[in-house]
């Protein structure tokens, strides 16, 4: 002790603080830091409210696919058996609907029915029923599992049709045109 009743080590050095004290300081910090946040927040908001554009994020928004239902006939010349599509329901992303045979004679037979899902242009389709009926069926072993389709205006394209539609001549038979009738 001095000669005036006092300690030489002052009172309020860091080491001596009381917890209370020193939870004050750290409750202080969190509340600027809380500020700080709700700032920075209301500046951004600000700046997209002036620029008039959203902020970009990295989600996938799917497309509906690209066709309308309806027949799509294959292209062949006139009076020549042919394969034709029929798309009975196009909902979103998913659809369904059925491949088919025209024979010469005009009767006709579905080869196999299918469901798919498909973005934009591109889709896959499933075989979900292949009925034994007709020259033109096919075994669900000579079927593959998926199939790729393309969707472009007013015409879908199966990919590599000529591996199991065996009555196809060439690849310009796999594609077919949207129209009125089979």
């Amino acid at each position: 002790m001095t000669d005036q009743g006092h300690s030489s080590v002052p009172a309020s050095s860091e080491s001596e603080q009381t917890p209370a004290k020193h939870a004050g300081r750290t409750g202080l910090t969190f509340i600027a830091l809380g500020v700080s946040l709700v700032a920075i927040v209301l500046a951004s908001v600000a700046l997209v409210e002036r620029s008039g554009t959203q902020p970009t994020t990295n989600a996938v928004t799917a497309s509906m696919v690209q066709a309308e239902p309806g027949v799509y006939k294959s292209i062949v010349p006139s009076g020549y058996p042919y394969y034709f599509v029929i798309l009975n329901d196009v909902s979103g992303t998913r659809f369904n609907g059925s491949m088919n045979f025209r024979y010469s004679d005009g009767q006709a037979s579905v080869v196999f029915a299918f469901t798919g899902v498909g973005v934009n242009e591109n889709g896959t389709v499933e075989p979900t029923a292949i009925p034994q009926a007709g020259s033109a069926s096919e075994n669900a072993s000579s079927l593959p599992k998926r199939m790729a389709v393309t969707f472009q205006s007013h015409s879908v394209s199966f990919g590599q049709c000529m591996e199991y539609l065996h009555f196809t001549a060439n690849e310009t038979e796999c594609s077919f045109r949207q129209g009125s009738t089979a």
